[in-house]
């Protein structure tokens, strides 16, 4: 289902652009643009949007006051040549503040944020997919339900991470370690500040390296103790 959008903003010119950019994505629609947040606040009612862009300078009521007027206000990225307000804008916890003119880029790495935030899966949820057998995985703007058995490896890449599947990879931007802090621990074995294996996986090994079927990775120092211990155990 798309995301409903709603524009907010006196000007003219900043509604052509974020229609623009906005009809460029899939899965996003503009449902309504307003020129203040009188009109904003019975559209929002109507239209119950995913998503507001929402500009600060406006006559009668300013966007960060309109902001504070709801009581459960959905996600906003804020709009704005301004750039004093951002200090208080996060402190209502936008998604993110564009300075104008906006480029497209950058549009897209506000998106990117809301697609974050909007595709959370809560500590409850996240801990009850893992009994189950599953694991919760924000990529590409969705949600993956994962099963545990089909996870080969996962390998980190700067602020990226890759699981790689029996037949697919998937790139989040949840960290390693965070990572090995949600997944079982008699399942995976952190053998390398970048690898994290299923243990299932594993074809050999010896005192410096971990055999999969098509891969072999590195046992750093750091966990080379524990490992062996681990894979000792499992023997």
């Amino acid at each position: 289902m798309d995301k409903k959008c709603v524009i907010i903003d006196d000007e003219p010119l900043a509604h052509e652009v974020l229609e623009e950019y906005i009809d460029k994505l899939d899965g996003f629609r503009v449902v309504a643009s307003c020129s203040d947040a009188l009109e904003a606040f019975s559209t929002i009612k109507r239209e119950k949007p995913d998503l507001l862009f929402l500009d600060i300078e406006m006559p009668e009521m300013n966007g960060l006051q309109f902001l504070q007027s709801l009581q459960k206000p959905p996600k906003v990225i804020l709009t704005t040549a301004y750039r004093e307000y951002a200090v208080e804008a996060f402190d209502l916890d936008v998604v993110d503040y564009l300075l104008k003119p906006i480029r497209f880029e950058r549009f897209m790495r506000a998106v990117d944020r809301f697609y974050e935030t909007a595709s959370v899966v809560s500590p409850k949820e996240s801990t009850k997919l893992i009994e189950d057998g599953y694991l919760a995985v924000h990529a590409d703007g969705k949600i993956f339900k994962i099963a545990l058995n089909e996870i080969l490896f996962v390998e980190s890449f700067g602020n990226y991470v890759e699981i790689n599947l029996a037949d697919k990879k998937l790139v989040t931007r949840e960290g390693i370690s965070h990572l090995e802090q949600k997944l079982p621990q008699e399942l995976f074995l952190r053998a390398h500040r970048s690898f994290l294996l299923a243990i299932n996986s594993i074809v050999s090994f010896n005192r410096t390296s971990i055999q999969l079927e098509k891969r072999t990775f590195p046992i750093s120092r750091k966990y080379q103790d524990h490992v062996l211990k681990r894979l000792g155990e499992l023997g």
